[in-house]
C-alpha cells in the first residue's frame, strides 16, 4: 500500500488507536486494536501525528527505519520516500517484513504494560 501524505499545516484528525516509541534506532507503532480505525487505514494522520510529536526535527524521515504491527499482530516495515516540492508532501509505503519482530519486540511489550 503507497499513500501520499501531505504535510501542511492542517494535518487530518488520528481516529487510529496505537502505541509509537522510538526504541534504539527504530520508530515503533503498534496498532492498539481498540475498535476504532486501524493504523493501516489511518496511516497518514498516524504518521503525521508521530512525526510532529515524537521524532525529532533533524532526523530525515527517508533514513528512519519504521516497524509497524498491525491488528493481525504481523509485524511490517513503512518505508518513506521524500518528495521535493512547495506542498511538502513525502510518500509512504507498507512493505512485508515477513512478520520479523524487532530485537526489542520484549521491551516493547513492557512498554505498552
Amino acid at each position: 500500500m503507497k499513500i501520499n501524505i501531505d504535510c501542511r499545516p492542517f494535518p487530518p484528525p488520528v481516529r487510529a488507536d496505537y502505541w509509537a516509541g522510538l526504541v534504539d534506532d527504530e520508530l515503533l507503532i503498534v496498532d492498539s486494536d481498540l475498535g476504532n480505525r486501524s493504523v493501516t487505514n489511518d496511516l497518514e494522520a498516524v504518521l503525521l501525528e508521530v512525526f510532529r510529536r515524537l521524532v525529532p526535527s533533524e532526523i530525515d524521515y527517508a533514513d528512519l527505519k519504521i516497524r509497524y504491527r498491525d491488528t493481525m499482530g504481523e509485524w511490517d516495515r513503512i518505508i518513506i520516500e521524500r518528495l521535493e516540492g512547495f506542498d511538502s508532501s513525502f510518500t509512504a509505503e507498507i512493505v512485508s517484513a515477513r512478520n520479523e519482530p524487532p530485537p526489542n519486540a520484549d521491551f516493547l511489550q513492557a512498554a505498552r504494560q
